[in-house]
């Protein structure tokens, strides 16, 4: 399974190569560290779009084949179960939208699958904030799922992740502020690439950034003060040069396209060539 793994994490580099140059930092340096590469790791990242969880996927599936936990509205989309089975991925009840006794026992369940599975050196992905995030800045807010987990898993090892240069993506809400359809935009981008003739496509930079922290860090903080340090961290941006939060100018086809403001920064670049 693990050869199965790479191999397909292989393919995955070289499908996100033709649109994203990828930079990675921090990763060779938990790969050196013997003790993580046991098992019993977190991976927590930011979520700025649909597409960031194929990019750290592609990174860290073939070493350390982490669980995602995966929305439940996404988990079951059409085609997409082949790949979440492969990656042993978990459902979980969307709670953005609505908050039930139903969806809290299920909760309750996934989270005592989770501890188990990191006394057995599993090891897992999971984003504190829960969902796709709405504005420039990752918001975690009160979330508690992950700080109990670390709290009662005396052993785990924490990963933190930050993936930075998505945000004004396709793939992200800041062009309308929806939750983007992910087959869609995907069928979109790939109209786009071979439009371009597949290998002449301009590339948007992504940097992924890997950072572990010590375990202690967490426990001595509360809840709040340590979704607050995530924020601080996962919200340390460059500049973005396809920001879309700001205004005017980007080209016809989004216009027509979205019917959503333009921005300055892209100037009258294509959001077919910026925004993918």
């Amino acid at each position: 399974m693990k050869i199965i793994c790479s191999l397909f994490a292989w393919c995955l580099r070289c499908g996100l190569a033709l649109r994203y140059r990828i930079h990675v930092q921090g990763l060779d340096e938990i790969i050196s560290k013997k003790r993580l590469r046991k098992g019993k790791l977190l991976f927590l990242p930011n979520h700025p779009a649909e597409i960031d969880p194929l990019i750290i996927e592609s990174l860290i599936m073939g070493r350390f084949r982490p669980r995602p936990l995966i929305v439940e509205h996404f988990y079951y989309l059409t085609g997409a179960r082949l790949i979440f089975n492969l990656v042993r991925g978990i459902p979980i009840p969307n709670f953005a939208t609505t908050a039930n006794a139903w969806k809290i026992k299920k909760a309750k369940q996934i989270f005592k699958q989770i501890k188990q599975g990191i006394s057995q050196n599993d090891n897992f992905l999971i984003y504190p904030a829960g969902n796709l995030k709405l504005t420039s800045e990752e918001i975690i807010g009160g979330s508690s799922f992950v700080h109990n987990l670390i709290e009662e898993s005396k052993d785990v090892e924490i990963i933190l992740v930050r993936t930075t240069g998505l945000w004004g993506s396709m793939f992200s809400r800041a062009l309308t502020g929806e939750l983007p359809d992910f087959w869609k935009v995907l069928v979109s981008g790939l109209k786009i690439i071979l439009k371009n003739g597949v290998f002449f496509v301009p590339k948007r930079d992504v940097f992924v950034e890997f950072s572990h922290i010590p375990r202690s860090a967490v426990a001595e903080n509360t809840r709040l003060v340590f979704n607050q340090h995530l924020e601080e961290w996962y919200n340390q941006y460059p500049d973005d040069p396809c920001d879309l939060s700001c205004d005017p100018g980007i080209c016809q086809s989004y216009c027509s396209l979205y019917g959503a403001p333009p921005s300055s920064q892209c100037g009258h670049i294509c959001v077919e060539i910026c925004c993918l």
